[in-house]
């Protein structure tokens, strides 16, 4: 028997957790969440092969052992049909668990604290599986115990928005839009040569980063970053040279609120990039 407040394995004749110490009796809080008591959580986030899909247990275990960084360490519980991995070694190791649930085939992990195993691996594997809770009351024993001892993200704590959407929709269609313009009438309205060029590698690189963040590829956010930053350089030279050329006041301060503007909207943007729940569960996955 395993508490339902903490996971943990109990006699079967218990009545009282001998770990948390909360009541293991039947029909007490049985269907509560693997997770320490209190933390309110009862589901778990991962990839669901539902019956009639074409994926059955044998198919997608070949289909992952054949990456050579997938290792089982839990053999005990693959008699229940529970498959106990470890992915990679070191700090970017994580823990995927393959199990068969009723009729249906479920697949979560922790790699790097992010929702499940790498979506964009499952998608590329098996044609974007349903990404779905697995409640607590579907769960079995042996799958119980796996998730108690393997630090699964669970419940709201992953809760988080994915995908191109809210926010990083502005950065994306500046990239795309926006400073392209901007560069093509720079190179029309007699801009200085070596800025316009500049100018317009930015701008460039800009949409380069835009496509990789489109294409939702796991090095996206940091294109964007360098792309932000290479905004910032771009504006501080612009003023520089203007600066030592002795341009006539009001050219200048109109050209140092422009470069203003563009600073701070970078830095804005990169800031975003750094910190946003939905960059990191999107793109770190």
């Amino acid at each position: 028997m395993y508490c339902p407040h903490c996971g943990k394995e109990n006699s079967d004749s218990a009545k009282f957790c001998k770990h948390c110490g909360q009541s293991v009796a039947v029909g007490e809080s049985t269907s509560a969440s693997v997770t320490p008591a209190g933390a309110g959580i009862d589901y778990l986030w991962g990839y669901r092969f539902p019956a009639g899909t074409g994926f059955d247990l044998p198919t997608i275990q070949a289909s992952l052992e054949k990456k050579k960084d997938y290792k089982l360490i839990e053999h005990q519980l693959v008699k229940d049909d529970v498959f106990v991995y470890q992915k990679g070694d070191g700090k970017k190791s994580g823990v995927v668990i393959m199990a068969k649930v009723r009729d249906e085939i479920f697949i979560l992990g922790n790699e790097k604290g992010l929702m499940s195993i790498r979506s964009r691996y499952i998608n590329k594997r098996f044609k974007k599986p349903t990404k779905s809770k697995l409640e607590s009351r579907e769960m079995t024993a042996s799958l119980r115990k796996a998730v108690s001892v393997t630090a699964i993200p669970q419940g709201s704590e992953k809760d988080v928005e994915t995908g191109v959407g809210g926010w990083l929709v502005l950065p994306i269609l500046n990239f795309l839009i926006l400073y392209p313009i901007v560069a093509i009438m720079e190179m029309f309205n007699g801009t200085v040569g070596f800025i316009a060029v500049i100018d317009t590698a930015v701008a460039a690189y800009m949409v380069f980063a835009a496509i990789q963040l489109m294409r939702l590829k796991p090095g996206a956010p940091r294109h964007a970053k360098l792309a932000l930053g290479a905004n910032v350089v771009s504006a501080v030279i612009a003023i520089i040279y203007v600066a030592s050329q002795g341009y006539d006041p009001d050219s200048q301060s109109n050209l140092y609120s422009n470069m203003t503007r563009v600073i701070i909207w970078s830095l804005v943007w990169m800031w975003y990039f750094a910190v946003s729940k939905r960059v990191k569960a999107t793109y770190s996955n």
